[in-house]
């Protein structure tokens, strides 16, 4: 439960340290602060902890590529936050799934990277890559009830991922995130999720994905927005009725793309403020909401035939 930080040209030996539970661990100023020894980070169970590992500025490095074991805190209200700014990096390459604990990941900046470049699979999680910064992940393949938010140019590698259980997803500033292996989306039993396209530019893409399944949890609920002109792409879903979902299109340029979507059961679907739902081979909506506010939304009702 300590805190070490490196600057600059300064130098601190930490060559022979085997254990940092609870610890905050910062370096900036172009420094690099390596911990070879280290093999388990521990964020500890403190209530309300917020370790941090950081690193910040140009050629700044923190170097935990020793570290194979991770475990987030897991103190009611804790958390532990791992950043890379202004072109600093921070290296975990031998982590192959983060699964216990809490911990926010951000890259927030041109040149800032965070390498987990051996992970596959993460859980409870929340990554965030903004204003150009990096999240390395080329092999990531399993994100569960975790929150992954990409913002305008920032990266974060997705085509490599194949489940997205519980998970929610946030596509702002320009930015498109597309799922290009995953079959099926499930909220899942234990919260509620959100999957947003926020501002034009921004898209939340899913070209293989034919069910959709929201939040089956009481008082849980998959909530879909496309909003202030972004898009959400579901071309080959053709029904929607199992879990708790609600889907919205709202302010001008904004869409919701279902081409193939036949059928509703127990769905809302709200367009406003000039939002569309692009859905021209709806046919049936059973124990479902439309809703349509203001006259330049969108949601073709032309073909129903059937409604109850």
């Amino acid at each position: 439960y300590a805190t070490l930080s490196l600057s600059d040209t300064a130098s601190l030996p930490t060559d022979q340290v085997t254990s940092a539970k609870g610890s905050s661990l910062f370096v900036r100023g172009g420094a690099t602060f390596a911990f070879p020894a280290l093999r388990t980070y521990d964020s500890g169970d403190r209530f309300a902890a917020n370790p941090i590992l950081r690193a910040e500025d140009a050629n700044s490095r923190l170097d935990l590529s020793g570290i194979t074991n991770w475990v987030g805190a897991t103190g009611q209200f804790a958390a532990l936050d791992l950043s890379a700014r202004a072109g600093g990096q921070l290296s975990l390459p031998h982590l192959t799934e983060i699964t216990q604990g809490y911990s926010r990941a951000t890259a927030e900046g041109p040149g800032s990277r965070i390498d987990f470049s051996r992970l596959t699979v993460l859980n409870g999680q929340q990554w965030e890559a903004k204003n150009g910064g990096q999240i390395l992940n080329p092999v990531l393949r399993h994100s569960s009830y975790s929150v992954l938010i990409l913002r305008d140019t920032a990266q974060l590698n997705l085509a490599t991922l194949t489940n997205l259980t519980g998970s929610s997803l946030y596509a702002t500033g320009g930015a498109t995130m597309t799922f290009p292996l995953v079959s099926s989306y499930e909220g899942g039993a234990l919260n509620s999720q959100t999957l947003l396209a926020d501002n034009p530019g921004s898209a939340l893409v899913f070209p293989s994905l034919t069910r959709f399944v929201g939040a089956t949890a009481q008082f849980r609920q998959t909530s879909i927005q496309a909003l202030h002109g972004g898009r959400i792409q579901l071309p080959l879903v053709t029904s929607l009725g199992e879990g708790f979902t609600s889907f919205a299109s709202a302010d001008a340029g904004s869409r919701m793309e279902l081409p193939n979507l036949t059928a509703l059961l127990g769905t809302t679907f709200e367009a406003a403020r000039g939002g569309t739902f692009d859905c021209p081979q709806l046919v049936q909506v059973l124990n479902s909401a439309l809703t349509k506010r203001g006259p330049d939304s969108v949601l073709p009702t032309e073909k129903l035939t059937t409604v109850s």
